[in-house]
């Protein structure tokens, strides 16, 4: 009962002050360019297809709203405690029969319904620009649509009690949120770009089960290894693997009675002459086979072979090459389930260390 009192008292307030709605408005402003270049991209008036779409989402996602959310974030964690007890209101609110735990944990539970509104704002002007550029809203980009949304409000919430827990920390309010900006300029710019640094110069010299690792999949994994406590972090690696890379062995196999450059077009196997002038055109083979199939991996992009007998070319001709196939945010998630785990545990862990120090803290 305490616990819900709290959460419609702080939930009133947060929704009233002009940080909120700042975050709000300027969160409309700018999906306005992002809208205007998801329309130039539309080419000939076709709908943009559900890659596009979902990369244009992440792109943006990843960019200026999680920066937006997460100053919010910060902002509303950091003076939680402390602005409360310099006013003196706290002391006056513990008064009540109401145990501090309760007391934190609808506050907390009324920023959490905060950061949901202003993120469902954004969701709802990302749908009004889909219907505005003619992209239909198809089942697997709503449920991609709303799954990211689930996660942006998990990285936020462990922001928030990130500011949570420096409130509890730092008795000064101006002090806190000075602290939580370093906080988020830290966690969004320079540690994430000193792993990608070394992601990239140490890609060349690293190798799993024999095979080099690129300098994306090294970056997921330090992301994983030492920015555990980063939910930005965290989120980047989770998204990043909507599309999944398979490679398409092809074997062709042709005869022509002249020799020939051998090329698949439209299905089939046809052959640029290789003698004369003004024979630069397409000749069809006496016979010809193409095999084509799913392997595992392949390291190499193509090789051939040509023998001549009896008059006849035959040409023995492979190649493989990647071919990335759109997956959706469910197969990211379920690629990188380590990742969502570690953005619940880090939550439960700076929450929880927040109410210890709640527990203890002095309200004078």
């Amino acid at each position: 009962m305490g616990t819900l009192w709290g959460l419609l008292l702080e939930l009133r307030g947060s929704l009233r002050t002009k940080k909120f709605w700042a975050i709000v408005v300027i969160l409309a402003i700018l999906y306005v360019p992002w809208i205007y270049i998801l329309k130039r991209m539309a080419v000939g008036g076709e709908v943009l297809n559900q890659k596009v779409i979902i990369s244009g989402l992440l792109s943006f996602a990843e960019g200026s709203g999680i920066i937006m959310l997460s100053i919010l974030a910060l902002l509303l964690g950091a003076s939680a405690i402390n602005s409360e007890i310099e006013k003196g209101t706290l002391k006056i609110v513990m008064s009540q029969p109401l145990r501090r735990i309760e007391y934190l944990l609808g506050k907390f539970l009324a920023h959490t319904v905060t950061i949901g509104i202003a993120l469902g704002f954004s969701v709802l002007f990302l749908f009004v620009g889909f219907l505005y550029i003619g992209v239909p809203l198809s089942k697997g980009l709503v449920g991609d649509v709303l799954l990211l949304t689930i996660l942006l409000l998990l990285t936020m919430v462990q922001l928030l009690a990130i500011g949570y827990l420096l409130s509890t920390l730092i008795r000064s309010p101006g002090t806190s949120l000075g602290l939580s900006l370093l906080v988020f300029f830290l966690i969004i710019f320079v540690i994430p770009g000193l792993v990608t640094f070394f992601a990239f110069t140490h890609s060349s010299s690293s190798s799993t089960n024999g095979k080099l690792v690129g300098p994306s999949q090294l970056e997921n994994e330090y992301r994983t290894k030492y920015l555990f406590f980063d939910p930005i972090a965290q989120i980047k690696v989770t998204t990043s693997d909507m599309t999944k890379t398979i490679y398409v062995q092809k074997r062709i196999t042709a005869v022509f009675n002249q020799s020939v450059s051998p090329v698949y077009v439209n299905g089939s196997v046809m052959g640029i002459p290789l003698k004369g002038e003004g024979t630069q055109h397409l000749v069809k083979p006496l016979n010809a086979k193409v095999l084509v199939k799913k392997v595992h991996y392949c390291s190499y992009s193509g090789e051939s072979s040509s023998t001549y007998r009896n008059g006849l070319y035959f040409y023995n001709i492979t190649e493989c090459m990647p071919e990335e196939i759109y997956e959706g945010l469910l197969y990211s998630i379920s690629v990188h389930k380590i990742n969502v785990a570690l953005l619940f545990a880090m939550t439960l862990i700076y929450f929880g260390a927040a109410v210890l120090l709640f527990q203890r803290k002095e309200l004078r």
